[in-house]
Parts: structure tokens; C-alpha cells; sequence
């Protein structure tokens, strides 16, 4: 009781001091707190100074005096409206959640509704205030304005493709056998036109043209014609044609690889980097801006799946978002119809002639292909050939992680085709399921449906996944073919585990085991495979039994070994040998290289094998790709194939140098030198990075950085490096009265440079100069050509820097 009445007696006086209090509503002594203060603020918009503004403070909350003065600060609102009307109100100053002086977790950061769609974080000290708008009233701000890449200006050229192949076989139960063929494709480019033209010759066959087409590329389309293949659709065959096309077309679009994927949009309130994760992968890495951000997806894999997006502020505060992404090679980009015509003739192969003859049957066709949304897209194609029309209708739906594909095909000669495909992605599970049915009533149908040849078909296909711990893989696998004639059905069905066993010092040791039953044949292998690598060497060896119903079964082993090389004949080269036992008593030995230089890549190699009976028989193979690029000022042999390039020229004085060249920041070729002439082949529709980068060059100088090239097809740029030799001189510099001249600018070098406190300097200049010397007067020294020979670091001792051009004394 004694405690309880102090304890009232003290709330009594205490309530007796409050109330004096309480009536003035603030302390004696801090009325002025009362009074609102005028201020002059930096307003701070997405990590961005944009101006300052008058504001009113008053009791922990902020007042604008002009919105509209402030929104007029700021491009990208796209309800400016609601933000000022939002702005017009006192606002709470959230000067706790500043990063200054001290930055605690969640500093800088603003949750926002829709309902209270602005807010203001003050920094008192610095007056500072920075200032947040909700995303949804915010523009989207994408990765770039221009749409298309623009059109090139790089005047004819011609690139030439030459591939050909030789083989030479030969066993004890058939005479030898020799077989070669050789590949020639070609495109002639004058800017955005281009013609190619491909032909082939085989020693089994006569030769044959099987493309001559002129395409002109348009931003959003492009229009054609000539001898060329069909592309074909989800359950007809590709045909060779004579005629025209003309189609929309994304392959001259700038962000073509982003938009065949889903959108993802994020509001970063501060600058921040993006990392992109799909389970425990890191997909893409990426700094952005502060605002409505469209991210770049151009490198994520095709298919449906989960991403998680980890978003790193410059506040030190990391937030996690999970999104569905989807990406199709096969659609065009969501809002983007695609459209498609095509007219001609059948072309039909002549074995007396290199051109196919052009027949009597016509060809048109038309296609429709619009991806919906996200998740939906449907089309069309109308197809009509000779005296017979086609509909085929297809749809796609795309979930989370799941993807299904429907098409249904009809001919006026009522043949009919439908195919169905399912893929799904549940954690650590693929299945794939996919069904082609064919209803052939005649079988002279023009309209080339898949399969037409073999009758009413119905085939089935599946497949199921398993990642299992430690990266096992158990799968399943069947097929089943039914046909309406007097053919058997065909099937095959089997299981097969892969189960890595240990990692020890660079080696993989796992053990494999399947099995495949069909309607005539069993298989049953299980094997034990050791992998090896270190440096540039990896060896392989395998060993295990086999069961086989159709031939004789038993034990098998191989071993393997396989060295890289990134500089042997100016290239890349690879050379694998081996050996190998097989169950049914068979040894073979076998080897192969393969060197990629600027000349083009070329392969060669050989197997040699022996059986019980002592039947040898040997086979011996050789494989080439070259090019041949020309413009009308140069000519290139060389190179592996392709459709774009770019001539690389390294011209200079500096025979010693070496260099590298990268293209997108990875290695192409090694040890170029000055007057080396080379191809670089790329990616056309694409704009690339091309760099020149010294390996051995410490007396050089050159442009190191990356340079930008737009190609379309059949196009050759020209990129010419200058290569000079760079001296390092040093000495002591006096005036005429033999006194140092000290902390003097020297100007005429290939760099800054100065003298120090007693005159000495170090310097690089290119070759016989004159150099002047700023201290506060003018003077001249001269460096002399024999001051250089056969020097890259020259002591000049001690030089007289002269203030007329006579010789220094």
C-alpha cells in the first residue's frame, strides 16, 4: 500500500506539470517550433539532381510552393495530373529513412500506393530532397528510341564460300571405294540488297543449283524473288520454287532476341544492378538508371520458366522479385502480326541440267502469325498448289512452365493432318509428349503434307526427364507408328541413368546403364566412363558390357585423349586419337585433327580396324572451308564461312608487335602482325564489337578500343589499324647556361609529360621530333633519327634546350 501511494502522488505531480504544457501545446522555450520555416530544397529524382524549389516545412511534414514548377523538372510522368494534385498536399518529410549521415539497411527507399502515389525523403543538413512517384505513373522507359537497325552504307562486295570433302574406304569384302564433293554458296551485297546463289557437286551425283534469290531488306519487311526453298509450316514439307515472296520481318529489328521473349518491366527507385536467375544459374547481369526500366532478356533461353530477379540499389539494400518469363524463337514479339506471301511455280530437279526446270504447277501461299499475348498465339496458312488448296489453323498456349502447340490441316483432295505437342518443366522434371496424325485419301495430293508418301500414319513420341541428386539423370523414351497399309506398327521404348559417382583431382568417373527394346531388336549396355582434363588435354577412357538380340554380346573398352592448341599454325588446333575394343571382337583405332586459321578450317583423319578373323578394312577422310571476300578496293582469301564479315587490315612500322583480335569481347584469332590482311566473319542483322588487342607489343601504339560494325548479308567493312612505334626517351634537360630547367611542361609528345625538381624527364614520342619546353620562356630541343636506330629506350644523357634552331650545344 505504502508503494502504491508513491506511486499515485508522483502521476499526480506529474499530470499537475503536463497541464501548463498542454494548454500552450508546446515547452516553454520551443514555441518557435510552431511556426513553419522557409526553405530553398535540391530536388533529388531518381539518384538525379533536376533543380531546386521553395517548400514550406512545418511539424515533420514538407509543402511545395509549385508543383508544376517541379513536374516540369521531370519527362517521364505519364499522369502528370494526379502528380500534382498529389504533390498540392503537406507530405511527411521521412527524414529517418535518409542514408545521411549514416546509411542503415532500407534507407532511400519508399513504399508507395496508388492511394499516396508521391513521397519525400529530407536530408536536413544538406537540404536535400529527394523525391519518389509510384511507377504506375510513370512512362516505361525502354532500352533505346530507335526500333531498327539502321540501313548500311558499305557499297558492294562479294563473299564466296568454298566447302568440299574427300573420303577413301576400303575392307576385305568390297573393292575400294573413293566418294568427294564440293559446296559453293555465294552472296554479292550492294547495302540492304543481296543475291545469293548456292550450288553443290558430288562424285555420286551431277551437279546442281539449288538457290539463286534477291532479297531487299526494308526496317519492318522485306521482298524477293528467284529460285529458292519454301520455309514449310508446323505439317507440310519445305518446296523448291521459281517465283516472289514478300514478308514482315523483325531480323532487321535492334532488340530482335529481347522481344521474342515476355516483357519485364521493374520501377528501380534508385540506380541498380539486376541480376537474372533461373533456379542456382546466373542468366544475365545488368546496371540501369533509376525509374521505369524495360530489362534486357536478348540472352535468356528459350522456353516458359520462373526467373528471380535480384535488384542491388546503390543504397546497399537488395529486394528479390519472381516473374514468369517466356521466349519463342518461333513467334513473332507480342503485338507484331506476321505476314507472309509467296508466288510461283514448282521447281523440279533436271538430272541432265544444273538448273531445275521450271514446271507447270503453280504455287501460292499465304501465312498468318499473331502472338496474342504473353500466353496465347494463333495463325494461318493458306496454301494452294496446281489444281489443290490447303487451310492449316495453329495455336500455342504458353503457361508456367508449360507449353502446348496445336495444328490442323485440311486439302481440297481431303487429305487431312493434325499434330499435337505438350512440353512441361516441373522443378527437377522435363516430360515432352508429341503426336502427328496423317489422313491420306489420295495420295497425288500436290498440297506436300508431312509424310504424304507413307500413307495414313499415326505416330506418337515421348520423353521424361529426371534430375536426380548429385546431376543424375534418369530418363524414359518411346515412340509408336501406326500405318493404314500392310506395314507392321514400329515402336521403341527404353530407360537410360546417368550417375556421376565421384570428382577427384580434374576426373569424372560416372557410370551409365540403358536399355531399348524395339520390334526387332533388344539392347541392354551398362558401362563405366572416366573423364580427365587439365590444362589444354583431356583424356576419356570407357569400359562395359553389352547385350544385344541381333548381334553377338559381350565386354567393349575405349580410351581416348584429345590436345588444344590456340597457336599452332597461326590458329586454333585440335588433335584427338584413340582406341577401341568392341563386344563382338572388332579393334579400331582412329584419329582426327582439325586446325582453324585464317585461311579457312580444315580437318583430316582416319580409322583403321581389324576384326577375329583378321578382316581389316581402313577409311581416311579430309575436310575443308575456305572463303574468298571482295569489295572494290579489297580481296581476302580465307576464313571460315559466312554471310557478313569484316576486313581486318593492320598496317604500321612495328614488325615485331603481336596482336589479338575479339569480336563481342571473345577471342577470334591470335598473332596477327603488321601487313596481316584477314576475314572476320559475322552474324548478320547484328551490330558487333571488333577489337584489336596487343599480345606481344610494349613499343607500340594503336587505337585499343572496341570498334562498332552493322552488317546485312552479303556485306564487308573494311577496319584498317595504325601500328606506330612508340620510343621511351629520358635525360636531363638544361637551358644554354647549362642550369637545369625544372617542373617544365614538354610539348610534342605522344603523352603528358614534365620535368622534376633537377630536370629530368622520361617521355614517348613517335619518331625524329621536336619537342619545346614551357617553363617561362620557349626553348627547343631536336631529337634526331640516329638518336633512334635500333633503340626503343634512348638515353639522351643531358641535351641544351636552345631557344633558336641552331644545333643544341
Amino acid at each position: 500500500m505504502y508503494r502504491l501511494g508513491i506511486y499515485l502522488v508522483n502521476l499526480s505531480l506529474i499530470l499537475l506539470l503536463i497541464k501548463p504544457v498542454e494548454a500552450a501545446n508546446v515547452p516553454p522555450g520551443f514555441e518557435s517550433l510552431l511556426d513553419s520555416q522557409e526553405l530553398v530544397v535540391d530536388i533529388i529524382y531518381q539518384d538525379t539532381f533536376i533543380g531546386t524549389a521553395q517548400a514550406t516545412s512545418l511539424l515533420g511534414k514538407l509543402t511545395l510552393k509549385s508543383p508544376i514548377a517541379v513536374t516540369n523538372l521531370i519527362s517521364n510522368i505519364k499522369d502528370l495530373q494526379m502528380v500534382i494534385n498529389a504533390l498540392s498536399s503537406p507530405l511527411p518529410d521521412n527524414a529517418a529513412k535518409s542514408c545521411l549521415p549514416i546509411k542503415k539497411p532500407g534507407c532511400g527507399e519508399l513504399e508507395l500506393t496508388l492511394a499516396n502515389p508521391v513521397g519525400f525523403i529530407y536530408t536536413s543538413s544538406r537540404y536535400k530532397l529527394q523525391l519518389f512517384i509510384h511507377p504506375s505513373f510513370l512512362t516505361i522507359e525502354t532500352m533505346t528510341e530507335k526500333e531498327y537497325l539502321p540501313l548500311p552504307e558499305s557499297g558492294f562486295s562479294i563473299i564466296n564460300n568454298l566447302n568440299g570433302a574427300y573420303s577413301y574406304s576400303k575392307n576385305a569384302f568390297s573393292d575400294e571405294e573413293v566418294n568427294s564433293s564440293v559446296s559453293l554458296s555465294s552472296i554479292a551485297a550492294y547495302n540492304n540488297s543481296h543475291l545469293a546463289f548456292g550450288a553443290y557437286h558430288s562424285s555420286a551425283s551431277r551437279g546442281f543449283v539449288e538457290k539463286t534469290l534477291f532479297q531487299h531488306d526494308q526496317p519492318g519487311y522485306f521482298y524477293g524473288g528467284g529460285l529458292f526453298r519454301t520455309a514449310g509450316s508446323n505439317l507440310t514439307d519445305s518446296t523448291l520454287m521459281y517465283g516472289a515472296n514478300i514478308a514482315t520481318s523483325r531480323r532487321t529489328a535492334i532488340h530482335k532476341n529481347r522481344e521474342r521473349g515476355s516483357k519485364i518491366i521493374l520501377f528501380l527507385s534508385q540506380s541498380s544492378q539486376v541480376e537474372i536467375w533461373r533456379e542456382d544459374h546466373l542468366l544475365n547481369t545488368a546496371s540501369y538508371e533509376a525509374g521505369n526500366q524495360e530489362i534486357d532478356t536478348s540472352s535468356l533461353p528459350n522456353g516458359t520458366y520462373l526467373i528471380n530477379l535480384k535488384i542491388r540499389g546503390t543504397s546497399g539494400v537488395v529486394r528479390e522479385e519472381q516473374q514468369l518469363f517466356i521466349k519463342s524463337i518461333n513467334l513473332p514479339p507480342v503485338g507484331k502480326p506476321f505476314y507472309k506471301a509467296e508466288i510461283g511455280r514448282v521447281a523440279k530437279k533436271d538430272l541432265d541440267n544444273w538448273l531445275p526446270d521450271v514446271s507447270e504447277t503453280y504455287w501460292l501461299n499465304t501465312r498468318f502469325l499473331n502472338h496474342i499475348n504473353d500466353q496465347y498465339a494463333v495463325g494461318a496458312d493458306l496454301l494452294s498448289v496446281g489444281d489443290s488448296f490447303s487451310l492449316e489453323l495453329n495455336a500455342s498456349t504458353l503457361f508456367a512452365n508449360s507449353t502446348l502447340k496445336l495444328a490442323l490441316l485440311g486439302s481440297s483432295k481431303e487429305n487431312f493432318a493434325q499434330s499435337f505437342s505438350v512440353f512441361t518443366h516441373l522443378d527437377n522434371l522435363f516430360f515432352n509428349f508429341s503426336t502427328i496424325n496423317t489422313h491420306i485419301s489420295d495420295p497425288n495430293d500436290e498440297i506436300p503434307i508431312s509424310y504424304l508418301s507413307r500413307g495414313s500414319t499415326t505416330t506418337y513420341y515421348s520423353q521424361l526427364s529426371l534430375v536426380l541428386p548429385k546431376n543424375s539423370i534418369l530418363a524414359f523414351n518411346g515412340s509408336y507408328t501406326l500405318h493404314d497399309i500392310e506395314i507392321d506398327p514400329s515402336y521403341r521404348y527404353g530407360a537410360s541413368l546417368s550417375l556421376p559417382l565421384f570428382h577427384l583431382y580434374g576426373s569424372n568417373v560416372m557410370l551409365t546403364t540403358s536399355a531399348n527394346k524395339t520390334n526387332d531388336d533388344t539392347l541392354f549396355l551398362l558401362g563405366l566412363k572416366v573423364n580427365f582434363s587439365a590444362e589444354n588435354q583431356s583424356y576419356q577412357v570407357a569400359t562395359g558390357y553389352k547385350k544385344q538380340q541381333s548381334t553377338p554380346s559381350g565386354t567393349y573398352s575405349s580410351g581416348s585423349a584429345q590436345v588444344n592448341s590456340d597457336d599452332i599454325l597461326g590458329g586454333k588446333g585440335t588433335l584427338d586419337a584413340g582406341a577401341e575394343q568392341k563386344e563382338n571382337g572388332l579393334q579400331r583405332l582412329f584419329s582426327n585433327a582439325t586446325v582453324k586459321n585464317q585461311y579457312g578450317k580444315y580437318s583430316a583423319g582416319g580409322e583403321w580396324a581389324n576384326d577375329n578373323e583378321n578382316n581389316s578394312s581402313k577409311r581416311t577422310y579430309l575436310n575443308f572451308n575456305a572463303g574468298l571476300i571482295s569489295t572494290t578496293r579489297n580481296m581476302v582469301i580465307g576464313g571460315e564461312s559466312g554471310n557478313s564479315a569484316v576486313i581486318v587490315n593492320v598496317d604500321g612500322n612495328v614488325k615485331s608487335a603481336r596482336f589479338d583480335i575479339k569480336v563481342n569481347n571473345q577471342l577470334y584469332m591470335r598473332d596477327l602482325k603488321v601487313g596481316d590482311s584477314i576475314p572476320v566473319y559475322l552474324s548478320s542483322y547484328r551490330e558487333s564489337q571488333i577489337q584489336l588487342v596487343a599480345s606481344n607489343a610494349p613499343f607500340a601504339i594503336y587505337d585499343s578500343g572496341p570498334r562498332s560494325v552493322i552488317v546485312y548479308p552479303g556485306n564487308v567493312q573494311t577496319l584498317t589499324w595504325s601500328i606506330t612505334k612508340v620510343f621511351t626517351i629520358f635525360g636531363k634537360i638544361v637551358n644554354e647556361d647549362g642550369l637545369p630547367i625544372i617542373n617544365s611542361k614538354i610539348l610534342g609528345t605522344s603523352g603528358i609529360a614534365m620535368t622534376d625538381q633537377f630536370g629530368y624527364f622520361q617521355a614517348e614520342i613517335t619518331g625524329e621530333t621536336e619537342l619545346t619546353i614551357k617553363n617561362s620562356d620557349l626553348c627547343i630541343i631536336d631529337i634526331k633519327k640516329e638518336d633512334l636506330i635500333n633503340n626503343d629506350l634512348v638515353n639522351l644523357k643531358e641535351i641544351t634546350c636552345r631557344k633558336n634552331r641552331s644545333e643544341p650545344k
